[in-house]
């Protein structure tokens, strides 16, 4: 990458301002949802694609097979949600940087396997890149960098389109920063060249409305059996079923683990509140855009959690009356 006039006279107005803009943590406090990226490098071993329940591979799911540096096993899983950087296709022998969330929980399996929020192939060396939150004065959550967002500035959305939101909607938002050219002040500054806006699911805000629970008027139907069981109720436009009344009548043994807040079925598929993360078979974990919660000490799950975590062929409310069961599958 070449160094050009303009890029060096940014740098020297940005180690000008410097000393004036640095921040304290008490500057800066930190909204609920905080990402933390780890960055795993490695050479491409393997490209393998997704295979989906039914035995069919997924057209839009991958997985990158690397080894990392200490010659350790590692397996990306890629999905239309990560953030392609470089825009090119893996292929055994590449060089592959990737970022995944280390705050979201991780299936317990060697090697480890983690989904990547945003991957480069053979990036170039002069570039730096970033992935990290940033506050209002575009300070990094880490307090590691400081980003200034020119008019060069290129922003993007996580498929490559275009972020029409402007810099202000850059806050508290999940970037990809990529940039060459930083000050020596602490913490670093810098003006980007490119940003990435990493995709992310609504979250509702503190204090949301929702409905009072009450009984289906015809009760919850499992494998055409009407079940015991509590009330269920919307968050948003979400319906929550309970959990474990459910998950009994289908045969399932529910287990509590109070230390991690958590619940298995069968050992084969779990679960933790407040963590939009379920795991079955120690596949790469599923979100349903839900967090399990518990209402007046019942667990409860999003409906759809019974279709696409325990697998059932349908799970849907109808008429007064929430049926799961595994008949022939509704269109």
């Amino acid at each position: 990458m070449k160094w050009n006039k303009k890029a060096l006279a940014m740098t020297i107005v940005l180690l000008m301002l410097a000393p004036f803009t640095s921040l304290t943590a008490e500057d800066t406090p930190l909204p609920p949802l905080v990402g933390s990226y780890i960055k795993t490098s490695g050479e491409v071993t393997e490209v393998l694609p997704y295979i989906n329940p039914d035995g069919s591979e997924s057209a839009d799911e991958y997985y990158i097979h690397i080894k990392d540096a200490d010659g350790n096993p590692v397996v990306l899983l890629i999905n239309l949600n990560t953030c392609n950087i470089t825009g090119d296709v893996p292929a055994p022998g590449d060089r592959l940087d990737a970022w995944h969330d280390a705050t979201l929980p991780a299936a317990l399996i060697f090697p480890p396997r983690y989904q990547a929020a945003a991957f480069a192939v053979n990036l170039d060396g002069m570039i730096v890149v970033k992935v990290a939150r940033f506050d209002e004065n575009f300070l990094s959550y880490d307090k590691e960098l400081i980003i200034h967002v020119g008019p060069d500035t290129t922003i993007l959305q996580a498929n490559g389109s275009e972020f029409t939101g402007g810099a202000e909607a850059l806050v508290t938002r999940a970037l990809v920063v990529l940039y060459s050219i930083e000050t020596m002040s602490i913490p670093p500054q810098t003006t980007p060249e490119k940003i990435f806006v990493l995709y992310e699911r609504a979250v509702p805000l503190p204090g949301a409305a929702t409905v009072t629970p009450e009984t289906p008027e015809e009760g919850i139907v499992v494998n055409g059996i009407q079940i015991e069981a509590p009330a269920v109720y919307l968050k948003g436009d979400v319906l929550m079923v309970p959990l474990r009344a459910i998950a009994e009548a289908l045969d399932y043994t529910v287990q509590w683990d109070d230390a991690a807040r958590g619940v298995f079925l069968n050992n084969s598929i779990s679960l933790n509140i407040g963590k939009d993360y379920y795991t079955y078979a120690r596949m790469v974990p599923i979100e349903l855009g839900t967090a399990p919660e518990i209402v007046d000490g019942f667990t409860f799950v999003p409906l759809s959690f019974f279709k696409e975590v325990v697998r059932m062929n349908n799970a849907y409310y109808f008429e007064g009356r929430v049926e799961i069961n595994n008949d022939e599958p509704m269109a």
